[in-house]
């Protein structure tokens, strides 16, 4: 398995600050002083909510930044003070983007943007447009994070706004670096790094020398890149944020990886683990482990392999666990409430009906004789009426613990999941320790397709504990999410393979899931293998197509696969049914299990027709 080469974390950890003054330490204990005595909100108190949650941010304590940038947001809006509420919503959007809540982020930025645009502020529209780039970049859409970059550059230049002209310049790089356009992303590393060491700004300065040093390691050129690295060290040492410090010792082992020292590889990865590790900083433990743990494979060292590919699913755990335990606190607090709000609601409905009593029974006194008659129907209807809100409380009440219970089993579904992929990827990664152990071709190529069959259910499980439907697996995400990883695995000659999926957007159950996953893998595997061999890339455009057609019966669903690439084929009159390939026979089995049929026929290529029914059809067929 190759491990990327990237500094997106870092780089994103200098776009996640905002654009604007911070104050330092020494000031904190006097603005929270300030904001104590304020007894009336102004726009004195947004600023000093701002200033405390950018504090926070830059010295990595994201719970407090939150607090703070979401109190401004309410002061904010109260004196509507629109200045401070585009840069509180922008502070709000960087902790979510730092946690991955790249859609939640970019709802916060884009509100912000719109006020600061209507405010003609040209200093907040760049820092948000840039803040809308991370998001856009952080969830892996280059194209839309590239075109905001480059507005928020544009912005800032007829602004004359220097700072953010770098920063925005280290987005573009960025995206080029995510593109392999190295020349264009050295150019806006280094247009970035001239502002910075202008204006003196030496933590954005070491992170221009580092993307530099990263984005000429991609190109080889490694006697250069580690002049870069050696500057951004030197500058290090005159600041106090140690992440990223660590984040650079990661890219210094990335470079000493390609260049095969795995010697110098581990060295700096150790120095990067440790400072993460005095940080608490589990998301990004998670991926020094796991490179670890693949140098020590390459030295055949399997026991310190093996160590750190636990300590990465630990901290990969921990990372899980967090968020869960945050939302099921969230939850709580909501449920908590709204039973409050329930009980302020029954009281007031209590005191009204007591004082409509009250007023019923003076009048009942007055007229005693006239209406006894109706009084005895009141009373009795009455009756009537407490028991049925008594039975409502109780339908109430029972239905709000099924709704728990509901809640509760969902979550141990998604850790079951989550739990089974975990263990199957432990099972990919030794029968991965295992195959670079064996000398022999063959078994090593069969460990090799059995680590992909184990994959593929892993990633099914992948998304099962992702989606809110626990019991489906989006068909048309996993195929894809397949085809990257088997893509990954088998081209080894890297033959430019156009992927082609017309599946529309489908759900199955997971007993369909997957039998279709294992037979998709062996498709795959197959033209990866073979299709292709011995064809040269100039002859004709590499593909592969699937399209899926689905078709509503009475009491569940049909569907036809058809599964095509433009390669080979197979040899002429070949019998896939009577064929003694494990891979065929493997395809024959899976679909007769569910209830289908395989047929295979030469159409300028491989060309699989496979009609297969759903869990609720197969049940019906004894």
């Amino acid at each position: 398995m190759k491990i990327r080469i990237g500094i997106n974390n870092l780089v994103l950890f200098l776009l996640l600050i905002p654009a604007s003054t911070i104050c330092n330490a020494a000031n904190i204990d006097s603005l929270l002083s300030v904001l104590s005595k304020k007894n009336n909100p102004d726009t004195t108190s947004v600023i000093i909510l701002n200033k405390l949650s950018q504090y926070y941010n830059e010295h990595n304590a994201n719970d407090s930044s939150l607090y703070y940038g979401e109190k401004a947001i309410e002061v904010a809006k109260k004196i509507n003070y629109l200045k401070g509420l585009a840069l509180a919503l922008n502070n709000v959007g960087v902790q979510y983007n730092g946690k991955a809540n790249f859609v939640l982020a970019l709802k916060y930025y884009i509100e912000g943007y719109k006020i600061a645009e209507q405010g003609g502020n040209p200093k907040l529209m760049s820092n948000l447009m840039n803040s809308i780039g991370n998001a856009y970049l952080g969830n892996k859409d280059m194209g839309k994070a590239l075109m905001s970059y480059k507005k928020s550059y544009e912005i800032a230049t007829k602004d004359s706004n220097k700072h953010m002209m770098a920063v925005s310049a280290i987005g573009i790089g960025n995206v080029n670096k995510n593109n392999n356009n190295s020349i264009e992303a050295l150019f806006y590393f280094k247009k970035a790094s001239e502002i910075f060491k202008e204006q003196n700004n030496i933590y954005p300065l070491c992170i221009s020398y580092v993307s530099i040093g990263s984005t000429l390691s991609d190109i080889n050129r490694f006697d250069e890149a580690m002049i870069n690295f050696d500057k951004a060290m030197e500058l290090f040492k005159k600041t106090d944020n140690t992440y990223g410090l660590g984040g650079m010792y990661g890219v210094i082992g990335d470079m000493y990886r390609k260049k095969n020292d795995s010697k110098k590889a581990i060295e700096y990865y150790l120095k990067s683990f440790s400072i993460f590790e005095k940080r608490k900083a589990n998301e990004d433990l998670k991926d020094i482990a796991f490179k670890l743990a693949y140098v020590y494979k390459e030295k055949k060292d399997f026991e310190k392999a093996f160590e750190y590919c636990e300590l990465s699913n630990h901290y990969r755990d921990s990372v899980f666990n967090e968020e869960n335990n945050k939302q099921f606190l969230d939850v709580e607090a909501k449920y908590e409430t709204e039973k409050k709000e329930k009980e302020i609601i029954l009281q007031k409905a209590a005191l009204a009906k007591l004082q409509l009593s009250n007023n019923k029974i003076i009048s009942y006194i007055v007229v005693f004789i006239i209406l006894s008659i109706l009084l005895l129907f009141f009373l009795r209807t009455r009756r009537l009426k407490k028991s049925k809100q008594l039975l409502e409380a109780t339908v109430e009440t029972r239905t709000g613990e099924l709704k728990e219970l509901v809640k509760e089993r969902e979550l141990l579904l998604k850790e079951i999941h989550h739990r089974v992929k975990n263990n199957l990827q432990v099972i990919s990664g030794l029968l991965e320790l295992q195959a670079e152990q064996m000398t022999d071709v063959k078994a090593k190529a069969a460990f090799i397709e059995g680590q992909s069959r184990v994959r593929s259910v892993a990633l099914i499980h992948n998304n099962l504990y992702q989606y809110e439907n626990l019991g489906a697996v989006e068909l048309n995400s996993f195929v894809n999410d397949l085809q990257i990883q088997l893509n990954s695995i088998f081209n080894e000659e890297h033959i430019d393979i156009k992927f082609v999926n017309n599946i529309p957007p489908a759900e199955i159950d997971i007993d369909t899931a997957v039998p279709v996953g294992l037979v998709l893998n062996e498709l795959f595997t197959n033209t990866y293998k073979y299709a292709f061999k011995g064809m040269e890339t100039t002859e004709k455009d590499k593909k592969i197509e699937i399209a899926l057609q689905v078709f509503d019966e009475k009491n569940g669903k049909k569907y036809l696969l058809v599964y095509k690439d433009n390669g080979c084929g197979l040899p002429k009159g070949m019998n896939i049914k009577k064929v003694n390939s494990l891979g065929l026979q493997l395809i024959a089995d899976l679909c007769k299990q569910l209830k289908g049929s395989v047929k295979y026929e030469y159409d300028n290529g491989s060309k699989f027709i496979i009609e297969f029914i759903d869990n609720d059809l197969r049940k019906l067929i004894k």
